[in-house]
């Protein structure tokens, strides 16, 4: 089968090399030429192009681009047999909109925002929160079970409101850890250690597994956007503005450096119980988990690192104090980005 992909970021990029591994042709766009240059897949020139070569599409740009692409392929689809999914993040509002235009014009629309981050999408292991006509959906469905576990969460917004509660549950749990373990740095335990065993514990969570692999620019429009639905919705939530705030003031470095990950820690799942696995989405088969020896000595923090000995202290300080933010630190890996989610 072959399938138009538009917008060739990150998830983007994922999305297609997970169809190209299933054995689908996989035509790509993105208004950024350069991008497009680099993303591995065959692109073509302009929406109009992917139009003509394709009948089924997967939007996956975020925002206002991904808007602007849907709303191309939707008149050039008008009166002709097509299926669009929105796989990237818009508003709620703005899906409804897409979804009557797509109704009126034959068209089939499924609001499918993929969360997981690119990892899980490449393995087929991430979840798809699939929206809309629940007959179109269930008619499309092998193909969004490329990408995981497909869950219908309602009509067509629905989705995006679903993509919205898991960041900001995930982003919210991630500040909670990187505070809770740099206690217990403080207090100069072997964190690693620790870590372990509270994966097996009723700590254990997503963020807590993957720690490392999250991307700390991605936070701020992440919890930005489901932020702004909030306020949009009159929805008072101070905890959440609060916890922005403070993810703000984490750099990548002081994120990656809290459990000194080495490269194999960054690249493998955790090792995870038996009993706790079913409470976590699963990971790829032919990944090695990483394990520590009961005799294994923690080492020695180094680089900004080190800093974090006293990085409750400094937690504290700030929620209090309301110091101001600091700037997150750019040089961050382009690739392996733990959302959305």
């Amino acid at each position: 089968m072959k399938i138009g992909l538009a917008g060739l970021g990150h998830s983007g990029r994922a999305i297609g090399r997970r169809l190209v591994s299933a054995g689908h042709r996989v035509v790509g766009y993105d208004p950024d030429v350069a991008i497009a240059a680099t993303s591995g897949l065959r692109t073509v020139e302009s929406a109009a192009r992917l139009h003509d070569e394709c009948t089924i599409h997967l939007v996956a740009s975020d925002g206002h681009q991904g808007c602007q692409l849907l709303e191309e392929l939707l008149l050039m689809f008008s009166g002709v047999s097509a299926t669009l999914f929105i796989a990237g993040a818009i508003s709620a509002e703005e899906v409804h909109a897409f979804a009557l235009a797509a109704e009126g014009a034959g068209i089939d629309l499924v609001d499918a925002p993929i969360v997981g981050g690119i990892d899980a999408i490449e393995a087929g292991t991430a979840a798809v929160f699939a929206a809309g006509d629940e007959a179109t959906v269930n008619r499309h469905r092998e193909i969004l079970s490329l990408f995981g576990s497909v869950l219908y969460v309602g009509q067509a917004g629905s989705g995006q409101v679903a993509r919205t509660v898991n960041d900001l549950v995930y982003w919210a749990n991630t500040l909670a850890i990187y505070e809770a373990f740099s206690v217990a740095r403080a207090c100069e335990d072997d964190v690693s250690r620790i870590r372990q065993a509270v994966l097996q514990a009723n700590g254990a969570s997503v963020a807590l597994r993957d720690w490392g692999r999250e991307r700390v620019t991605e936070a701020a429009a992440e919890t930005g956007a489901a932020l702004d639905l909030a306020r949009a919705l009159q929805v008072d939530t101070p905890f959440l503005d609060r916890a922005r705030e403070l993810l703000n003031r984490v750099t990548q470095d002081q994120l990656s450096g809290l459990f000194n990950l080495g490269i194999a820690d960054l690249r493998s799942p955790r090792d995870i119980p038996s009993e706790v696995a079913p409470m976590l989405p699963a990971q790829p088969e032919d990944e090695t988990p990483v394990t520590f020896a009961p005799d294994e000595a923690p080492a020695e923090p180094v680089g900004d690192a080190a800093a974090l000995e006293g990085a409750s202290t400094s937690a504290a300080a700030a929620l209090n104090t309301g110091a101001a933010d600091e700037e997150p630190d750019a040089a961050i890996p382009e690739e392996r980005a733990s959302v959305s989610r």
